[in-house]
């Protein structure tokens, strides 16, 4: 890893003879976060189309994988604490550590 004149790490993606192209760590992270949700849309679709099942239970599993997704989005992103902190505080549960 190097590190950007602003003080960020980065890696270096391409080598054009003396001069280096970096991808700052921020970008990789946002793809492989759509490679990641591609991904599951795609195994998401498979099942739908050819997987028999009830409709119920079709519902249920989209439902499931659904909100998984957008819990490894909130963490990825970074605010999943702030979520579960927020509703923590709504709902009146307190954690104690």
């Amino acid at each position: 890893m190097a590190v950007h004149e602003y003080g960020t790490r980065v890696a270096p993606i391409i080598v054009e003879g003396a001069k280096m192209l970096y991808l700052n760590e921020g970008v990789k992270k946002i793809a492989s976060l759509i490679v990641v949700l591609v991904a599951i849309g795609i195994c998401l679709w498979l099942i739908n189309t050819y997987v028999p099942m009830a409709h119920s239970i079709n519902a249920i599993l989209n439902i499931v994988v659904v909100l998984a997704t957008i819990v490894l989005v909130l963490k990825v992103a970074g605010i999943w604490g702030d979520v579960v902190s927020l509703w923590n505080r709504l709902t009146g549960n307190w954690l104690t550590h």
